[in-house]
């Protein structure tokens, strides 16, 4: 058993309460673990119930349980008989101690005074899903009613004029009621005065707030300002900007109104500064001169922010009394649909999350309940207390009298807090610290200072880099000391610290960070094979869209990787899966849903058999089944299947059904054995548990989960996918906050360049301050079409908001950081010249290093503590360290030992070897028509040898060795196809692909124009899904496919299309020739009495005089579509097609063809078939310079 050091010793003191501040790795679960134990056995009674643990997840509460039991185990090894027989004891009562998250602790106390809390005994916690539907049902009653109302209906017409529709009114306000906790305190502090004074509030606090900002935080600023100004006099007396700002200087001692204030601010800083908030030097201050002014231009650039930040109106009386009345107004309607909502959870007993915060903490003003549990709880220990928010803190206050009684025991670390989005508090940290130290004095307020996890070169960086951002700290804006930390490691490693610096790219397909990460994990692998494996690897993110592309370079490189956490679990497949299949026992009528199932793992039919299926009678994709069978026996057990689980489904549970399904089709038995299989399993027994939950909460039908699996996938496309138990040897990624508390050998940080936008206060949405109200822009005199004005208080919170944003970036920084054992490396992209994107963790560690990225390494030179251990006793070493950091821009690639196992099994004499594969039964699309007609060579290296990822690896090398570039341009590699379903992978998808499918989905819809707005972000969130790199933007490709559609909406095109009542979208057509198949997707076929109409949306952007020529590149793929729907319709002889190009959607491409001229298609394809059946693959030389195969202009093959 470990020895504890004199720190964590002194943490187990238990006569007083303890504010415990704990460096990451400083074993503060061992110290959590072992207080708790210290505790338990010196209690008479070994009653477990008087000890509380409180932890921030279940999964933390499981592991504390599993550590108390691990210590019991090791001491009992060296116990007396005595300390023996309790030890055993407290382990046989350790299953029904105190130790969980605060939500299940306040149930309990919910469950043991049901009467005082005023509530159902019985209680049924609820689930987020359940909570937003019941939130939307009460929104939507208490609008409609508000409508019908005419004593009403003025306020609410009042909130829809400013917010411009009910939808994003009704939006805003279910967001309310999800934080009401603020809400309903601003409510009972602030809004229970009148308009007039509730205005005036909000002008007192700007001034209030500001003024102390000013000279409370900066008291030296004017002597700062004093000295930059007596500098430059000093250098020339008759300086005019130096006079100027001394005049100024002289107005400012004398002034004491902040509004005259901040003008005289801005005027002298305009004088000190330039634009971009540099200290002037042309003119003004010498260069020489700056550096030992560095202190004094650092306090007057922070003014300088802030005074700029405000901007005072003539009219700022006139916003505030708007603010008043807007925050009263939506007060009243808000009180409604609470009220509404909180009717609809009674009904059912029913509560939700916040519900059970707010009702703990009211039963609390109870003087018996207080008492009861003062009683009953005599020790409080709570983990990770810097992410405690004021509703907890108003529910552990009270238990503990107060700290008049009993004990409490707070750990955490204010350096890690990095929860403000789910309303963390840092302020609660040190407000409750302050507390214990009144209470039980210094002797109360502890450090563990040690870090047995980092490497003495990780200590000696993380110790430099944020002594410097964590410089002077101002707590008004969540900012934090820095600690030191000690490095308690005793072993020889000394571990390393490296930057991965990629130049940005902007023509290059491939993600050059993504690359330079992947190759730096090879190499280390290699390197360290001994002593490193691919498990002990973390690549850590901020945001999880940086997920696909370290995906994509991971496969093609041969890096073993789990994704942990990634958006989409709606999403997946497997859940679209399971919703068809249940979609289809609902409605057997229902085709597509079959045919998805049919294809999918749950029966494997091949799209052979999914065609030959559709050419048998019946009214339905599923009585066609039933005749299928017939002549098919094999088949006829799926069929027999089906039809059980039809009549099942309406006389048994869905969580029944559920696992029936799963179980006699082996689906998880097949996903396990895919790529990525075990996210896939994981992900199917979170849907099972979420199904389990949603048939608990109240009577449920079948319908009613189909609606729900339906509205989670078009509509929820953030949820997490599920955690696998992954016990793989491979690369976990992840964010930083899934990262927290976990520890790995090696820690990659990507994408280290980029930025979040700071949250603002904007027009049409609420933002609520608890301390400055509800916070909106709004129109003056009713002037809804003019800009939106912002009252001063707004300015001020955005102002204070993005300084808290700055803190936690860096506390997001630090933890990240110390997430390393031995090794940190940082990567980033930065451009050519050197600039780095603002509010970045690469801009704050530059800042905070003063280094230049451009050279090619850097040292930090500085002083060490050591915990040193000599027998039984600790002491502190202080040692002199350099540490030599390089700044890495390109790394030579090792292969994995898996990519080179892949590439043994190629026949790499694939140039000169022919291939003898029949093919008989495969599907022809238009695609591969087109890329026979360019060149045969070329459909035999796509289609027959599969070339195309092999040969773009060889390629690169090719060059690379011959120290020149790829000649490929970016509309070659996209001439090797056209725009069908079928297209090859040969490049990530691009932000113009991605507009395009989104514009198609959208169209196969028909949602119509006013509908747009509605279901533009869902089908963008749905089609990103994590999975592009940092130049993908949703708000531009919104944007884009919004003017892209507007523009189509508003032509007579659409509207004569709009005219035809017969049609099909995304028109999925079928054709057997002989022994293969034709295939092919209409985006829109029109059936007409006397004719067949085709139409083909086009996205490309191309100018006008250029439709002609582009178009020609199409025509073959509309031939062939026509081809396929003449033997379909066989009766029609008059076969149109039109090609949309949607950038000019009234210069529509028409075609009209005859079935003779078909028939010279069929030929062809023919013909085609036939030449490939036997090898006959020669090559056309005039395709050459724009073949993404040919070498400098020349065919691949000699």
């Amino acid at each position: 058993m470990n020895q504890l050091t004199p720190h964590q010793k002194a943490a187990l003191n238990f006569d007083h309460h303890i504010s415990l501040t704990a460096n990451a790795g400083s074993g503060k679960t061992t110290v959590l673990a072992d207080r708790y134990l210290e505790i338990a056995l010196t209690d008479p009674d070994l009653n477990l119930n008087k000890i509380v643990a409180i932890t921030f997840t279940d999964k933390a509460a499981g592991e504390l349980y599993t550590k108390i039991t691990r210590r019991i185990d090791e001491m009992i090894i060296a116990a007396d008989e005595q300390k023996l027989k309790k030890l055993e004891v407290i382990r046989s009562r350790l299953v029904s101690a105190n130790i969980s998250t605060i939500h299940s602790f306040c149930i309990d106390i919910l469950r043991e005074f049901p009467v005082e809390s005023g509530i159902d005994a019985n209680f049924k916690p609820i689930d987020e899903t359940l909570s937003k539907e019941l939130i939307e049902l009460a929104t939507d009653e208490v609008i409609k009613s508000f409508l019908r109302d005419e004593s009403v209906s003025d306020k609410l017409k009042y909130l829809v004029r400013i917010f411009s529709s009910k939808k994003i009114l009704a939006d805003e306000i279910r967001s309310l009621i999800g934080e009401r906790k603020n809400v309903l305190a601003l409510k009972e502090s602030l809004y229970t005065k009148n308009e007039k004074d509730i205005a005036e509030y909000f002008h007192e606090q700007f001034i209030s707030v500001v003024k102390k900002l000013l000279f409370d935080a900066y008291p030296e600023i004017l002597k700062d300002v004093e000295t930059i100004v007596e500098t430059v006099l000093a250098q020339d007396s008759s300086n005019e900007k130096a006079l100027i700002a001394n005049s100024l200087l002289s107005k400012i001692k004398i002034e004491s109104s902040v509004e005259d204030l901040i003008p005289l601010y801005k005027e002298l800083f305009n004088i000190l500064f330039t634009g971009k908030g540099t200290i002037r030097v042309q003119r003004f201050l010498k260069k020489d001169k700056v550096e030992g002014l560095r202190k004094q231009i650092s306090c007057a650039s922070a003014v300088n922010d802030l005074v700029h930040s405000f901007e005072i109106s003539t009219e700022h009386r006139a916003v505030e009394m708007e603010l008043a009345k807007f925050g009263k107004t939506i007060l009243f309607l808000f009180d409604e649909i609470l009220s509404s909502y909180s009717a609809k959870k009674e009904e059912n007993g029913y509560l939700d999350y916040e519900d059970i915060l707010l009702l703990t903490r009211n039963v609390l003003k109870s003087d018996s309940v207080r008492k009861k549990l003062a009683d009953k709880y005599n020790y409080l220990m709570i983990d990770e207390y810097q992410d405690t928010n004021e509703l907890q803190y108003g529910i552990f206050l009270p238990i503990l009298n107060d700290l008049k009684k009993g004990n409490l025991f707070v750990v955490g670390d204010e350096k890690q807090s990095i929860y403000m989005f789910r309303d963390a508090e840092l302020e609660v940290f040190n407000k409750t610290k302050e507390d214990i130290k009144s209470v039980s004095g210094e002797k109360s307020i502890l450090t563990l200072p040690e870090s047995f996890r980092m490497s003495p070169a990780i200590c000696l960086f993380v110790n430099h880099l944020f002594s410097k951002l964590f410089t002077n700290p101002n707590p008004a804006f969540n900012e934090v000391f820095n600690s030191e930390i000690v490095c308690g490691r005793s072993d020889s490693e000394t571990g390393t610290v490296e930057f991965l610096l990629a130049e940005e790219d902007k023509n290059s397909t491939q993600d050059v960070e993504a690359e330079l990460v992947a190759k730096k994990l090879l190499n280390i692998i290699h390197e360290q094979e001994e002593k490193l494996k691919w498990a002990d690897i973390a690549v850590l993110v901020r945001k999880r869209k940086a997920f696909g592309s370290l995906e994509k370079i991971f496969l093609s490189y041969g890096i073993p990787f789990s994704i942990i956490g990634g958006r989409g679990f709606y999403q997946r497949q497997s859940v679209y899966d399971i919703y068809n299949y249940f979609s289809f026992l609902l409605n057997p009528d229902n085709d597509s849903a079959l045919v998805g199932i049919l294809r999918s793992p749950f029966f494997g039919f091949s799209d052979t058999e999914i065609y030959q299926i559709s050419t048998n009678k019946g009214r339905n994709y599923f009585t066609k089944l039933s005749n299928y069978v017939l002549e098919n026996q094999a088949k006829k057990k799926y069929y027999n299947i089906l039809s059980e689980n039809i009549s099942l489904a309406e006389n048994v549970s869905a969580t029944y059904l559920l696992r029936k399904i799963l179980i006699e089709s082996g689906y998880l038995s097949v996903i396990s054995a895919l790529p990525g299989g075990e996210q896939e399993r994981a992900n199917i027994e979170k849907l099972i548990n979420l199904t389990n939950k949603y048939f608990e909460q109240g009577f449920r039908t079948l319908y009613d989960y189909v609606d729900y699996l339906k509205n989670s996938i078009e509509s929820y496309s953030d949820e997490a996918q599920a955690a696998p138990k992954d016990e793989s040897n491979s690369v976990k990624v992840m964010t930083i906050h899934q990262a927290k508390g976990l520890e790995f050998k090696a820690v990659f940080l990507f994408r280290c360049s980029e930025t979040t936008p700071i949250k603002r206060v904007k027009g049409k949405s609420i933002v609520v301050d608890k301390n400055f109200g509800f916070l909106t822009t709004l129109p003056v005199n009713e002037n809804y079409f003019e800009e939106y004005q912002a009252a001063p208080i707004i300015q001020l919170h955005n102002y204070i908001s993005e300084k808290k944003h700055i803190a936690e970036l860096k506390r997001l920084l630090y933890v990240a950081c110390t997430r390393a054992i031995n090794s940190l490396y940082i990567s980033a992209t930065i451009s050519s010249s050197g600039n780095v994107t603002k509010n970045s963790f690469i801009e704050l560690i530059l800042s905070g290093l003063n280094l230049d990225p451009s050279q090619p390494e850097f040292s930090i030179n500085s002083n060490l503590t050591f915990l040193k251990k000599s027998g039984e006793k600790y002491s502190y070493e202080e040692k002199p360290m350099q540490l030599l950091v390089p700044l890495i821009r390109s790394v030579e690639p090792v292969k994995s030992k898996l990519l080179k196992a892949q590439e043994r099994s190629l026949n790499f004499d694939f140039m000169t070897n022919t291939f003898s594969d029949s093919v008989e039964g495969e599907f022809i699309s238009a695609t591969k028509l087109n890329v026979f007609q360019q060149c045969p060579l070329k459909y035999q290296l796509v289609y027959e040898w599969g070339a195309v990822d092999i040969y773009d690896h060889y390629k690169n090398w090719l060059f690379k060795t011959a120290g020149a570039s790829p000649d490929i341009k970016d509309d070659q590699l996209y001439n090797l196809i056209d725009d069908e379903e079928e297209t090859l992978k040969i490049i990530s998808k691009t932000s113009p692909e991605i507009i395009g499918t989104i514009a198609h989905r959208i169209l196969e819809k028909e949602i119509l124009p006013e509908k747009l707005d509605d279901v533009l972000n869902t089908i963008i969130a749905s089609e990103l899904k994590g999975d592009f790199t940092s130049e993908t933007n949703s708000d531009l490709i919104r944007k884009k496919v919004e003017k892209l559609l507007r523009a189509y909406y508003n032509s007579e095109t659409y509207r004569e299309l709009k005219s035809h009542r017969n049609f099909y979208n995304e028109y999925q057509i079928y054709l057997k020739e002989n022994d293969y198949f034709l295939f092919g997707i209409i985006d829109k076929l029109i059936i007409e009495k006397d004719k067949i109409i085709i139409v083909d949306y086009k996205t490309d952007e191309i100018d006008a005089d250029k439709i002609q020529k582009k178009t020609l590149q199409y025509i073959n793929q509309l031939k062939f579509y026509s081809y396929i729907a003449s033997a379909k319709y066989s009766e029609l002889d008059d076969f149109n097609f039109k090609i949309i190009f949607l950038h000019h959607p009234d210069k529509v491409i028409n075609h009209k063809t005859s079935r003779k001229e078909l028939g010279e298609i069929g030929k062809q394809i023919s013909e085609m078939v036939q030449r490939v059946r036997s090898g006959d693959f020669v090559k056309n030389l005039l395709h050459c310079p724009n073949c993404h195969f040919a070498v400098k202009g020349n065919c691949i093959k000699k």
